[in-house]
């Protein structure tokens, strides 16, 4: 953050301060302006003649009406009252700005974040976020940050199936190549997980999807194929 914003943000909380105490001027007479229409409405009311009764009622809900429409507008003022004041950027917090984006990386790799902390900034500094499902387990993700600038990155989605990760025809062809040279499951497992294949649901490959790809092509164990 340069000083320039934060001479623009200077001018913004002055104007919302000033908002504030326009709208604080506006509710106090609001309530001046109800307080006395309500007391000359009980003043009217007390100087009828009670045999006009038809005068006096009318006087009467007029006065209950000043009466309702006071105790509105002191409820209102006091709610504006309790809201809480607008910030005021003094000289530490300009210093923490200042020096915000130095600290950050050491900040946010801290523990002194917690992770609901972590998205409350995320959310300050992203604009919007646009995402693209490229593939069944890969989707591409844009975020515009604050400032205009953007990252782009991939997201590994987990999938259903061992068919929908991406690259699965080139893991069966390998894994048949590494069965064939006589590895184990569990070998071949850690074999494809160092290469960067993965699992639908994890980021390495186990030893189950191997074991469960053989039979389907008809892969035996070269016991199996002499008998």
């Amino acid at each position: 953050m340069a000083p320039a914003q934060l001479e623009t943000l200077d001018e913004v909380l002055a104007q919302r301060q000033r908002e504030r105490q326009r709208l604080d001027t506006s509710q106090q007479q609001q309530v001046s302006h109800a307080r006395f229409a309500a007391t000359l409405a009980r003043r009217r009311y007390e100087h009828v003649d009670p045999a006009y009764r038809l005068a006096a009622a009318e006087l009467e809900r007029e006065w209950d009406d000043r009466l309702r429409a006071l105790r509105q507008a002191e409820e209102a003022a006091e709610r504006f009252a309790h809201e809480p004041d607008e910030p005021t950027l003094t000289p530490e917090l300009r210093h923490q700005l200042l020096h915000l984006s130095q600290g950050l990386p050491d900040l946010w790799g801290s523990p002194q974040l917690r992770h609901p902390q972590r998205k409350a900034l995320l959310r300050s500094l992203i604009a919007r976020v646009r995402v693209k499902r490229t593939a069944a387990d890969r989707v591409e993700v844009k975020s515009i940050w604050a400032s205009g600038h953007f990252s782009e990155g991939i997201v590994i989605a987990p999938v259903g199936s061992q068919r929908h990760v991406t690259g699965y025809d080139t893991m069966v062809e390998r894994t048949r190549q590494l069965w064939a040279a006589g590895y184990s499951d569990l070998q071949i497992a850690d074999v494809l997980s160092r290469a960067g294949f993965r699992s639908a649901q994890r980021e390495t490959v186990l030893a189950k999807p191997v074991m469960k790809m053989r039979p389907h092509h008809q892969w035996g164990s070269p016991y199996h194929q002499h008998r």
